[in-house]
């Protein structure tokens, strides 16, 4: 989803700004910490070192409260005070960390000078840095917590906020989905002059251009189809009529051959008209009766099963269907071994139309149902299947093909029985 992935990159952008601020803090925060605690070290160690240039001290003056070490320590290295400690504290004039009995300190040096003006050896101190370490430590929880927190609300803010100013591209991307290739129109965009206006418009356009091109390519079709529908419907009269009176079989081929030519002008109206998406009249028909007089038309065509499988559809349009599978099959083997066979539940009504040719492998299965696509170049202009495709689809069905190269095919529309639509009405 593009919300969550954007919502997603802007939290990630957040959380690396955090993360870098929060590795910023804790170095910067560490560095204070350390020069705060020169500074304090220096200035103990300059107060003790005046103080001894001018009085006495005791034992009982050094302690070791607040992570403090202090020594006096002679010239040859040995700790004087406090006595009890043997180890002396590295010498370093300048404040330096160090790793001093296991614990990180930090140490400095000056010189023990009595009040006479006698350097009798050094001050040295030590101060517990392990503090650098817990304050350091509590500030990086402290960041995380708040960084994790602000991310959860970032992400959540976000999200909203992506959400809203998505929305009007969610509309338009749903109103692409809901297009309907035949009438390609989607309603007027509402929302802001910004660049989702822009690709509203750009799409409007171009579904635009696509209904003008639409429309011409009917119209052009149309014209042609008409022109030749009316001498195709003189010619297939006329030998029919010779056909009647002449057993010739040059005659009865030529009448096929015309009636052919009549059917494609026929679905090639249907198409350029816009017929498939217009009202169709309903009324019962009875599917067998359908079968069996487009069975009538191609002698040797044998039909199974019984009157009474009645449907709610248009009777004119079903019979154009049953003769475009029924004209397909005789094309794709011999009218004698095609098989029309009508079946009916008590839900649905079954029509298939078998065939013993040469069959379709997997890709023209999938495409045979596509305007100007057919099984073979023998079969024709390849509407015939698109129309009868529409049509059923018009009359809430189904039309399915099964086939192997080498074992025929089997075409089958599947409609609602009449009982089952008035049941449901």
């Amino acid at each position: 989803m593009l919300r969550f992935r954007l919502s997603l990159l802007l939290t990630t952008a957040l959380l690396v700004a955090i993360l870098a601020f929060g590795v910023l803090a804790v170095v910067l925060f560490g560095r204070l910490q350390y020069r705060q605690l020169e500074t304090l070290l220096m200035r103990d160690l300059h107060q003790i070192q005046r103080f001894f240039e001018t009085s006495q001290v005791g034992v009982e003056f050094i302690d070791g409260s607040g992570g403090r070490r202090l020594q006096f320590v002679s010239r040859d290295g040995e700790v004087i005070v406090p006595p009890e400690e043997e180890e002396a504290i590295p010498y370093f004039q300048e404040p330096e960390l160090i790793e001093f009995e296991g614990v990180p300190t930090l140490t400095a040096s000056v010189p023990w000078i009595t009040p006479l003006g006698t350097e009798v050896g050094t001050i040295r101190m030590g101060y517990d840095a392990t503090v650098i370490g817990r304050g350091r430590l509590i500030l990086i929880r402290s960041l995380v917590v708040s960084g994790v927190v602000i991310c959860l609300l970032g992400l959540q803010l976000s999200l909203r906020t992506l959400q809203r100013a998505l929305s009007p591209l969610k509309q338009l991307a749903d109103q692409a989905d809901r297009l309907d290739p035949a009438n390609p129109t989607m309603e007027k965009y509402e929302g802001p002059d910004d660049e989702v206006a822009r690709v509203a418009k750009a799409l409007e356009r171009a579904l635009e251009a696509i209904r003008a091109r639409q429309k011409s390519e009917r119209d052009a079709l149309a014209e042609v189809a008409h022109e030749l529908a009316a001498p195709l419907s003189v010619v297939a009269g006329q030998l029919n009529a010779l056909a009647a009176e002449n057993a010739d079989p040059r005659f009865q081929a030529a009448k096929d051959a015309a009636d052919e030519l009549l059917y494609t002008s026929q679905d090639l109206l249907t198409l350029a008209r816009g017929e498939l998406e217009l009202p169709l009249e309903l009324g019962a028909v009875d599917l067998y009766e359908v079968a069996w007089r487009v069975a009538r038309q191609y002698p040797g065509v044998a039909i199974t099963g019984r009157p009474g499988a009645d449907v709610l559809g248009s009777s004119e349009r079903l019979t154009q269907v049953v003769r475009n599978l029924v004209r397909n099959a005789v094309q794709a083997s011999a009218a004698e071994q095609v098989t029309i066979s009508v079946e009916q539940t008590d839900d649905r009504v079954e029509l298939a139309v078998r065939d013993e040719g040469k069959g379709l492998d997997v890709l023209e299965q999938a495409r045979i149902f596509e305007r100007f696509v057919s099984g073979s170049p023998s079969q024709g202009a390849g509407v015939g299947l698109t129309v009868a495709k529409g049509i059923i689809e018009r009359h809430e069905g189904e039309l399915a093909v099964s086939s192997r190269p080498g074992k025929g095919s089997v075409f089958t529309i599947r409609l609602p029985s009449l009982t089952a639509q008035i049941e449901e009405a």
